[in-house]
C-alpha cells in the first residue's frame, strides 16, 4: 500500500486541527451498524447494493487518466462530473495496486492535505442532478473502518445517508443511492477519524449526458428472499487454517505389553494434488516437498508412520500435526498404520486435510509427533517427533492470480449431421472448470467460469483440422471484437483470460487449442474447443472435462507429452522431460482422499486419459509450469505499438483503433491467392493487441501509398501433430500398436491472424505484405456506413421459451458490402457480450432461454464496410426472465461411506448465466438430518451424525433465484452378512 494511503496523524498544523474541530459534529454521528444502515434518509431515497440497479448508467472507471494525476475537472467536459480539488483535499488517480481495483488498474483516492484524510471526505459534484449514483469502495486495510456515504441536493440539503461497516481492502463493496426525483447533485464519502484515504472505483450514475438513447424507465427486479436451509447447530467460526483428520483416532488395544514398540515417523508429505516425495520411488532429482504450494487451496498432510524394535504393521497409531502460520499454531489429531517403508500408493498414512486461508504469501511451518499423549509405552520415547529436535518443514504458500473462463456453447449442425445440436450438460455447467481448478495450482473458486449468452451457430464440420482451426479463429476474432467494442461502449475489457467452445459430443469427441507456438488460427493462447461429454464428480470427470483441461493448458504453450505410451499425443518439439506420460509421483486428491497411482495415471497432456485407458491428473513438470503461468496479475499498461509485448491487451493513447483480420495461405500448396484481408473494424478508443514479429506485416498507408505505420507478425505452418517413434505400447486405443496422431503431421494450408493496432489519422488504405510483396489491400471509403434497428422498436417482455427475430437496416453511400455484429447487454449497458459476428444478412434469431436475464436488456448492432464502423442500440426497455443458476456437486461422492468423526469435504460450484461463478458466500450446504452445515465452495466437516444423509448444496444467484443438487452418503461402518455354506 502506498504511503499516502496510510499516513500517520503527524505534523498536522493547528489550522487544520481547527477545521477538523468544526467538522467533528458531523463525524461524531458515525456509529457501527449492519451493512449498510440508512440514517435520516428521505422516503424517496433507496440504498443500492448492485450497479445493475442503475438504469442506463454512465461509467467512469478512472483507467484513462495517468497514475497520480489530480482528477479535478478532468471528467467535466465529457461527463459533467467534478472531483474536489481544494487546499483541503484533492482526489487523485492511483494505479499502483491493480489487483485491488474493481476494474484494473486505476482507482480514485482522496489525497487530503497535511498527510491525512481524517475528517476530510471525498466530494463528487454533478453538473446536472442525477436519479442514481453508485461506486465501489475499498482501501479498508483491515482496520474495520466505517464508510459514511451521503447524497446532497443542489442546495447542499441532505437527501440520503448510509453507513457501511468493515470497508474491504479490495474494491468489492458497492454503495449507491437512487432518488425518485433527479435531485442528487453531490455525494461525499468519509472513512471518519483515520489516516486511511477514502478510495472508490467505477463511478456509475444516471441519467447521463445524452450519450445513450432515451428509454422508458424500467422497474428494477426485487430480489427473491433467500431460502435458508433448516437451521442446525450454530456453526463454529472457520479457522484461518482449518485442519481435520481424514480418519478419526481409535485406540488400539492389541499392542503387546511384553515387547515394547518404538514409534517414529518416516516423513511428512505436503500435497495439493501432486508433490515430490520419497525420491527412492519417485523422481530422484526432485527433493521432498519441493513443488510450490498455493494459499486458499485444499491441501493434505500425509504422515507416514513406522514402528521399530521388531514391530512392522500396527493399526490406529495416534499422531498430532502442528501447523504454524503467521505466528499462530494450529493442531489436530489423526491416526495411521505403521509400516516398514513408505508406500504412498497404499492408504496407510495418517492424513490431515487443511487450507492455508491467507490472501497473501505466508510462510508455514509443519511438524508432527507420533503417540503425542504417551498412550503406549515405547522402547524409545525420544524419536517421536518429525523433523527431529526442533526443526520444521517450512513452505511458503503463495498467492496465484484468479482468471475468467467464458464457455461458448455451439449450435452444431453441419451438413449431414443429425445428432444433438445444442451443447450443454455437466461439463458445460461448471463441472469441468471446477475439476480443472482442483488439478491446477490455483485457489478454491479461483476460476471464475461463466456461460456466454446465446449459442454460436456453427455449420462447418469439426471432423478436420481445418474445420477446428476455423472455429478457433472465429472465437479469437470474437474475443478481440468484444474487448475492442467493450472499451468503446463502456470502458472496461471483458476480463476473460480464456474462451472455450463447447460442441455436442454426438458431433465432436475431440478438442483443439490455439497454442502461440502453432499460430494456425491466430495463436493468441486464449481459445480452446472440445466435446461436452459429461462426468459425475471430481474423481470421474469424464472426457469433456479432461479435454477442457488439456486444451486450456495447451494455451500456455505446454506441449503434448510426446512419449511412446501417450496414445498419439505426439509432438517432436515437446519439452516434457520424462520417458513416459505417467504423473511420475503419487497423486492425491485432498478433497476425496483418492490416491492416483502413477502406473495407472497419465499427465493431462497425454491423450490416454480422455480416451479412457488411463486416469488423468497432473505431473510435477506441468504443475511447476502452470504455477509460473498463473502468477499474480500485473496492471494494464500503456505502450507504443512497437514497444508492446506480444499477446497482451494494452493501452495506446490513440484516439481510435483498428482490428485486423487476415488469412495467409501456405505457399507450399501453390494457392491461387497468397493472402487476404478479412473485415476490419475501426473504432473509438486507444487499445492494442500485438502478435510476435515476423516476415508478414500490415501497413497503414496514406493517399500517396506511403506507410504511416507498419505492424509485423509471424506465420508458422508447422503442424502441432507429429509422428511418434518408439516402442509400441499396450494401453493405446489399438493395443500393441503405436498410436498415430489424430491428424496427419503435414503442414497446414493456411494461417489466420487477428490483432488490434492504433489507427493513424490520414490513413487511406490498409495493405497486407510479405516482405515487400503486396498480398492484399483495402481502401478506406469516404463515407461511414449506417445501421438502424427496425425490430424490436418498442418496449417488450420476452417470455421463457420464446424465439425473437432482431432486424435492422444498413446502408452505405459507397455501396460497399456490409457485415454486421450483434452485441447484447443484460446490465443496462455496463458490459456487452458479442452474440454473433460476420453476419451478412439484416436479421438474427435469438432464443430467450439462452440469454442472461434482466429487466433492462439492450442490443447493439455494429456495421462495417470493411474498415469504417457505426452502431445502433435498441431504444426501448426489453425484459428477459432471470435464469436459475446451476449447482454442481463434485464431492462427496454418491453413496460413499465415511467413518463417524472422519473427514467429509463438501465441494461444488454454482454457475449463473447472469453472474458467472457464484461467490463463496452464495453456496449453502445442508443435511436432511442436521440442517445447515456450512457455506462456501469447499468445506471440511467431521461432525456428521451416524446414518444416511442427503447432502444438499443450494446456490443463490445475485437476484435471489435458487437451485440445488443433492447426494446421499453414509456415515458409519458397513455391516457385511456372514457367508453361510450349505
Amino acid at each position: 500500500m502506498v504511503v499516502f494511503r496510510k499516513r500517520l496523524l503527524l505534523g498536522l498544523s493547528f489550522a487544520i486541527l481547527a477545521i477538523f474541530f468544526f467538522l467533528w459534529p458531523e463525524l461524531s454521528t458515525m456509529l457501527k451498524g449492519t451493512h449498510p444502515s440508512t440514517v435520516s434518509a428521505q422516503q424517496a431515497c433507496t440504498v443500492l447494493s448492485d450497479p445493475k440497479n442503475l438504469p442506463s448508467p454512465v461509467l467512469i472507471n478512472f483507467d484513462t487518466l495517468p497514475n497520480a494525476k489530480v482528477i479535478g475537472t478532468s471528467y467535466k467536459p465529457s461527463f459533467g462530473v467534478t472531483f474536489e480539488d481544494s487546499r483541503l483535499t484533492q482526489a487523485i488517480i492511483y494505479g499502483n495496486e491493480p489487483a485491488q481495483a474493481k476494474s484494473a488498474p486505476n482507482v480514485a483516492v482522496n489525497n487530503a492535505s497535511s498527510g491525512t484524510s481524517a475528517g476530510v471526505p471525498m466530494n463528487i459534484t454533478f453538473d446536472t442532478p442525477k436519479t442514481h449514483v453508485g461506486f465501489w469502495i475499498g482501501n479498508g486495510s483491515g482496520q474495520q473502518l466505517t464508510a459514511l456515504v451521503r447524497a446532497y441536493d443542489a442546495n447542499n440539503g441532505l437527501l440520503c445517508e448510509a453507513r457501511y461497516v468493515n470497508v474491504p481492502d479490495p474494491h468489492t463493496t458497492f454503495v449507491g443511492f437512487s432518488y425518485i426525483e433527479a435531485f442528487i447533485s453531490r455525494v461525499s464519502i468519509d472513512y471518519g477519524d483515520t489516516a486511511i484515504s477514502e478510495s472508490i472505483d467505477d463511478l456509475y450514475f444516471s441519467p447521463g449526458a445524452g450519450v445513450l438513447p432515451t428509454r422508458t424507465p424500467a422497474p428494477t427486479w426485487t430480489p427473491i428472499p433467500t431460502a435458508i436451509p433448516t437451521a442446525g447447530p450454530t456453526p463454529t467460526a472457520t479457522s484461518v487454517v482449518p485442519m481435520i483428520a481424514y480418519q478419526p483416532f481409535v485406540p488400539n488395544p492389541q499392542i503387546s505389553p511384553i515387547i515394547l514398540p518404538d514409534f517414529a515417523i518416516h516423513g511428512i508429505e505436503i500435497t495439493q494434488g501432486i508433490q515430490c516425495f520419497n525420491t527412492g520411488s519417485g523422481l530422484a532429482g526432485c527433493p521432498d516437498n519441493s513443488l510450490p504450494v498455493v494459499n486458499k487451496k485444499d491441501s493434505s498432510a500425509r504422515i507416514y508412520l513406522k514402528a521399530n524394535n521388531g514391530f512392522s504393521v500396527i493399526n490406529n497409531i495416534p499422531v498430532r500435526l502442528f501447523i504454524r502460520a503467521n505466528s499462530v499454531w494450529y493442531t489436530t489429531n489423526a491416526s495411521g498404520k505403521t509400516t516398514t517403508a513408505i508406500n504412498q500408493i497404499l492408504n496407510d498414512s495418517a492424513n490431515v486435510w487443511f487450507n492455508v486461508n491467507f490472501n497473501s504469501n505466508v510462510v508455514v511451518d509443519f511438524y508432527a509427533i507420533v503417540d503425542p499423549d504417551d498412550l503406549y509405552a515405547e522402547a524409545n520415547e525420544t524419536n517421536n517427533r518429525f523433523p527431529a529436535g526442533t526443526g520444521y518443514i517450512t513452505l511458503t504458500f503463495q498467492s496465484r492470480k484468479t482468471f475468467d473462463i467464458v464457455g461458448q456453447r455451439l449450435r452444431y449442425h453441419p451438413s449431414g449431421y443429425s445428432g444433438t445440436q445444442y451443447a450443454g450438460g455437466w461439463a458445460v455447467n461448471g463441472g469441468a472448470a471446477d475439476w480443472l481448478e482442483q488439478v491446477l495450482p490455483i485457489r478454491n473458486n479461483g476460476i471464475n467460469y461463466s456461460i456466454k449468452s446465446g449459442y454460436l451457430n456453427w455449420t462447418t464440420s469439426l471432423g478436420s483440422g481445418d474445420g477446428q482451426h476455423a472455429l478457433i479463429q472465429t472465437l479469437n476474432s470474437q474475443w478481440l471484437l468484444e474487448n475492442l467494442f467493450s472499451w468503446w461502449f463502456s470502458g472496461p475489457f471483458t476480463g476473460a483470460r480464456h474462451v472455450y467452445g463447447w460442441a455436442p459430443s454426438a458431433g465432436y469427441t475431440g478438442g483443439h487449442a490455439d497454442m502461440p507456438v502453432y499460430p494456425h488460427a491466430g495463436g493468441l493462447g486464449v481459445v480452446g474447443i472440445g466435446s461436452d461429454a459429461p462426468g459425475t464428480n471430481t474423481d470421474n470427470p469424464g472426457s469433456g472435462a479432461l479435454i477442457f483441461g488439456h486444451e486450456l493448458v495447451h494455451d500456455y504453450n505446454l506441449y503434448h507429452t510426446n512419449t511412446a505410451d501417450a496414445c498419439g499425443s505426439n509432438d517432436g518439439n515437446s519439452n516434457f522431460p520424462y520417458s513416459n506420460s505417467s504423473i511420475q509421483e503419487v497423486g492425491y486428491n485432498p478433497i476425496t482422499g483418492k490416491i492416483y497411482d502413477p502406473a495407472l495415471t497419465h499427465d493431462l497432456m497425454s491423450y490416454c486419459p480422455s480416451g479412457g485407458s488411463k486416469q488423468g491428473w497432473i505431473a510435477p513438470f506441468t504443475w511447476n509450469s502452470m504455477f509460473g503461468n498463473i502468477a499474480p496479475a500485473v496492471a494494464l499498461a500503456t505502450y507504443t505499438s512497437t514497444s508492446a509485448p506480444p499477446m497482451t491487451l494494452y493501452l495506446t493513447g490513440a484516439g481510435e483503433s483498428l482490428q485486423v483480420n487476415a488469412t495467409i495461405f501456405n505457399p507450399a500448396y501453390s494457392p491461387s491467392s497468397p493472402g487476404k484481408l478479412g473485415n476490419l473494424y475501426k473504432t473509438q478508443g486507444g487499445i492494442g493487441y500485438s502478435l510476435p514479429a515476423g516476415d508478414y506485416s500490415v501497413e497503414l498507408r496514406d493517399v500517396g501509398g506511403t506507410a504511416l505505420a507498419s505492424h509485423s507478425f509471424v506465420v508458422n505452418f508447422e503442424s502441432e501433430y507429429d509422428a511418434q517413434s518408439g516402442t509400441p505400447v499396450t494401453g493405446a486405443p489399438t493395443p500393441g500398436v503405436n498410436s498415430a496422431p489424430p491428424f496427419p503431421p503435414t503442414p497446414t494450408t493456411q494461417v489466420d491472424v487477428s490483432f488490434i493496432v492504433p489507427w493513424v489519422p490520414g490513413t487511406t488504405s490498409i495493405a497486407l505484405m510479405n516482405g515487400t510483396q503486396l498480398l492484399d489491400q483495402i481502401f478506406v471509403s469516404l463515407n461511414v456506413p449506417q445501421v438502424f434497428f427496425t425490430s424490436p422498436n418498442g418496449a417488450e417482455d420476452w417470455l421463457a421459451g420464446s424465439t425473437h427475430t432482431l432486424t435492422w437496416d444498413g446502408f452505405d453511400l459507397d455501396s460497399d458490402p456490409l457485415s454486421y455484429s450483434l452485441f447484447y447487454s443484460y446490465d443496462g449497458g455496463a458490459t456487452w457480450d458479442l452474440l454473433a459476428s460476420e453476419i451478412s444478412t439484416s436479421s438474427l434469431d435469438v432464443l430467450t432461454d439462452s440469454l442472461a436475464g434482466s429487466s433492462d436488456i439492450r442490443f447493439r448492432v455494429v456495421v462495417t464496410d470493411g474498415v469504417n464502423t457505426s452502431q445502433d442500440e435498441t431504444d426501448e426497455t426489453i425484459s428477459v426472465p432471470n435464469k436459475l443458476p446451476t449447482a454442481t456437486i463434485l464431492s462427496p461422492l454418491l453413496n460413499e461411506a465415511y467413518l463417524p468423526g472422519g473427514l467429509v469435504v463438501l465441494n461444488g460450484i454454482g454457475v449463473d448465466l447472469e453472474d458467472g461463478t457464484l461467490p463463496d458466500e452464495n453456496l449453502f450446504w445442508s443435511s436432511n438430518r442436521q440442517g445447515s452445515l456450512a457455506t462456501g465452495p469447499s468445506v471440511g466437516l467431521n461432525s456428521l451424525l451416524p446414518g444416511w444423509h442427503t447432502i444438499t448444496m443450494t446456490v443463490v444467484d445475485l437476484h435471489g433465484a435458487l437451485a440445488s443438487s443433492s447426494v446421499q452418503i453414509f456415515i458409519g461402518y458397513r455391516n457385511h452378512l456372514p457367508l453361510i455354506r450349505k
